[in-house]
């Protein structure tokens, strides 16, 4: 892992009672030399590099040019002036800004070298790389025209615009889980669908931005997805907003690179905030973003590497921010580690972290699909939920937030170029992955779905057409067939549907994977034969037999 450090970044003065104060950067750099000296792991996994300070060309691909030459002129003038309330401009801010910047940019060149360097060498599976920005001033409240809330220039946003016009990665995810919204790194990308902004956050609190309901603008629309979390929001209400809400939808997405906006001041100690997350809560999060850039890696078959960059944001009690720091890096290294064992041929020892159970040998299957990828999802949520001490619980009102977002999200993904729609449609008649199984109808919305939802969409439409027959065959476990008999299935189903005249799904939306069954929740209209009609919801619960998703009559239909 690249760790991208200057001690020049400790001259950034923002006065002597101002919370964001050079001794972060200097007590993380402290903690991390000491793991160095005491850890072998650290010791070879780790490796600093000095950053050189952007160009200005490169700064103002995001940030106005008198909003660049603004901050110039103030630094120059040697004075200590506030350019707004929280924000602090003095002698060596601009210069430490556009280290900042830099250090972010040479991350992603050590990304994407280290990925040619593979490529060169004929490697079909690349090891995993990172990089870890350990800069000052942060960034992420940081726009185009305008600093704020401690932000000068918007690294992360410069390492991504970078990334896109350098390196032609078209598919970029921001994961911003700094404690306060990342305001400037959301209006910069708002209305672009190239890169994918995500925050988890306190809400209400400063900026007062980041509702749910803010997912982008234009093109942009469905490409920003904010998690607003309530006061004292522990382990738990993160875990859970990765695995149910924002790891699907990344999934689909399939980012090409993903970046973080690494913010420490949700930690129970930190002044700033109340949110009540511990230092070893980081190291969980973190491997959940390794969780998504490993499956990426697994699934395209070593093609996209989907390597990760992270960026130092907020984090203001010395103690807890670099012991969290350390716990984010140590989750990468291990990934590092592990990988590195399993392409030379070692054997690897499991004991030691809570990582994805994911072998590499699955990169040469082809089951290695998006909804085993959910699957294995759920199986590591429990694993890193057991056995933890959970600070905090999932509110009422997270549980809400997230059922909302869902629900913005259920496309996952939409596609919103009208050629691209073409194209596909133009694959679908000959490759026929767009009907549905029960009557062969081109269905363009049944190829987005996730195998158990187009298991219930054929059960829908069998029903639909009062075959009961093929209910029995097709969806009957082999369990319950031993139960009934085909006859006396047929007789009763065909007798509960003759007064069935038509079915509309209205809503159908993949819920997860759970106790080895899958679950959809399915909003449905029945017109009967008599003119009435009743809407309904039902949770679908399926079960994976012979490579099909069969429905669980008794969980189901109690």
């Amino acid at each position: 892992m690249y760790i991208i450090y200057d001690d020049f970044f400790t001259r950034h003065n923002t006065g002597s009672f101002h919370p964001e104060k050079p001794g972060r950067v200097a007590a993380i750099k402290e903690t991390l030399d000491l793991k160095i000296k005491n850890s072998p792991l650290f010791g070879r996994f780790v490796k600093f590099i000095t950053p050189q300070t952007a160009k200005k060309s490169l700064i103002c691909a995001v940030h106005k040019e008198d909003y660049f030459e603004k901050i110039k002129s103030i630094s120059a003038s040697g004075n200590l002036r506030y350019i707004e309330p929280d924000t602090v401009v003095s002698k060596d801010t601009f210069d430490c800004a556009s280290l900042a910047a830099g250090a972010c940019i040479k991350g992603i060149d050590c990304l994407f070298k280290n990925m040619e360097g593979a490529q060169a060498a004929g490697s079909a599976m690349q090891s995993p790389a990172s990089f870890f920005a350990l800069v000052r001033p942060p960034g992420h409240h940081a726009f185009a025209s305008a600093g704020s809330g401690f932000c000068i220039f918007n690294n992360i946003a410069i390492a991504a615009k970078y990334a896109e016009a350098n390196y032609g990665c078209k598919k970029i995810a921001i994961i911003d889980f700094d404690v306060h919204h990342g305001n400037g790194t959301q209006e910069i990308f708002y209305e672009n669908k190239n890169i994918f902004y995500i925050s988890l956050h306190q809400y209400p609190h400063y900026p007062g931005s980041g509702y749910w309901n803010e997912t982008g603008k234009h093109k942009g629309e469905g490409f920003n997805l904010n998690i607003p979390l309530t006061a004292f929001s522990g382990e738990y209400d993160y875990i859970e907003a990765f695995t149910d809400v924002i790891l699907p939808v990344l999934i689909d997405y399939n980012p090409g690179l993903i970046l973080a906006s690494a913010g420490f001041d949700g930690h129970k100690d930190d002044p700033l905030s109340s949110i009540m997350l511990a230092s070893s809560s980081y190291y969980k999060i973190m491997k959940l973003i390794l969780f998504l850039s490993s499956t990426t890696r697994l699934r395209s078959k070593g093609k996209n590497p989907c390597n990760i960059g992270i960026v130092l944001e907020g984090g203001y009690d010395f103690n807890s921010t670099s012991q969290s720091a350390v716990e984010v890096i140590k989750a990468c290294i291990e990934e590092e580690s592990r990988c590195s064992k399993i392409f030379n041929g070692q054997a690897e020892n499991t004991s030691s972290d809570c990582r994805p159970q994911i072998c590499v040998t699955d990169i040469a299957s082809p089951a290695f699909t998006r909804d085993r990828q959910i699957r294995t999802l759920y199986r590591f949520k429990e694993l890193l939920l057991s056995g933890s001490s959970i600070t905090g619980a999932a509110s009422g009102k997270n549980r809400n937030t997230f059922n909302a977002v869902k629900k913005v999200f259920a496309g996952s993904f939409k596609i919103f170029s009208v050629l691209c729609i073409a194209f596909l449609c133009f694959l679908l008649m000959f490759s026929f992955t767009g009907c549905r199984q029960y009557d062969s109808k081109m269905d363009i919305s049944y190829f987005f779905k996730t195998a158990p939802e187009k298991s219930v969409i054929d059960f829908v439409y069998a029903m639909e057409n009062k075959d009961a027959d093929y209910i029995y065959s097709n969806f009957m476990l082999e369990s319950d067939k031993r139960k009934i008999s085909r006859e006396k299935f047929t007789r009763e189903m065909s007798e509960i549907l003759s007064e069935v005249e038509s079915i509309t799904i209205e809503k159908i939306i993949y819920l997860g994977y759970e106790n080895q069954m899958s679950k959809v929740i399915l909003d449905f209209k029945i017109m009967y034969s008599n003119g009435k009609e009743g809407k309904y919801k039902k949770y679908i619960y399926l079960f994976e037999e012979n490579g099909k998703w069969k429905i669980v009559f008794n969980k189901t239909f109690i």
